[in-house]
């Protein structure tokens, strides 16, 4: 038996969606079978079945070919309204979780902590997780700030909050350094008491803004008195 199924594939160039016919075998569709039996099998266990159920999703979500083909869906939404029930954001965090922890870290640490901690490893990394990468949350230290100080800690001490930061933080784009001539303008007002004055440079241009009409002339001889360039 081979099923000819048809499903949607987004188009980048065009920003659209094109169909793709996708052949579904015995092979996948006994597999699909097993999976979503396992799917409606952890339902019923609950919590205890927290890696088999969401092992289960991610082998069909992430196949290649795609598993949830095989149950005759056209979409991944399709199949996860139909069969999990669940937002789609949501079971990707559930799978990752299941895929990169163990039970007992799971127990351990809680999933909204992990799939925190995964972020953050991402973040530093600079990739997304792909493999089954071992990593040992024990070890993992991670930078926050407490009491005004920026300190490190264990990654059981850190809060999801502060493991969001921390990924936040290293995610930023590093600041371009100032224009030089922008700074000598910058420092030359703000001494001047005119520190509300914002000063930009764009295109070889130098724009001003913010200046109350009272302190224009007072503005134009601190202009005066910096100078273009410096030796």
């Amino acid at each position: 038996m081979r099923l000819d199924v048809r499903m949607r594939k987004a188009n980048r160039r065009r920003g659209g969606a094109r169909e793709i016919e996708v052949k579904v075998d015995r092979a996948m569709k006994r597999r699909y079978d097993a999976l979503v039996a396992a799917i409606a099998r952890t339902t019923r266990k609950g919590s205890s079945a927290f890696d088999e159920r969401y092992e289960a999703i991610g082998e069909i979500l992430d196949s290649d070919p795609p598993l949830w083909v095989a149950g005759g869906y056209s979409t991944i939404p399709a199949f996860l309204a139909a069969v999990v029930r669940e937002p789609e954001r949501s079971v990707r965090r559930m799978v990752r979780v299941a895929r990169f922890a163990s039970p007992a870290e799971e127990t351990r640490y809680g999933v909204a902590k992990l799939d925190a901690g995964l972020a953050y490893v991402e973040a530093k990394t600079g990739n997304t997780i792909k493999d089954r990468l071992p990593i040992d949350w024990r070890a993992l230290r991670v930078p926050v700030r407490r009491d005004g100080k920026n300190r490190r800690v264990a990654f059981a001490d850190a809060t999801v909050d502060e493991l969001h930061a921390a990924a936040r933080a290293l995610r930023k784009p590093p600041h371009a350094p100032k224009d030089p001539l922008v700074a000598r303008v910058d420092a030359a007002l703000r001494k001047a008491g005119l520190g509300a004055v914002r000063v930009h440079a764009a295109a070889g241009r130098l724009t001003l803004a913010g200046i109350a009409p009272a302190d224009l002339a007072k503005v134009g001889r601190v202009l005066a008195t910096v100078p273009a360039r410096t030796e």
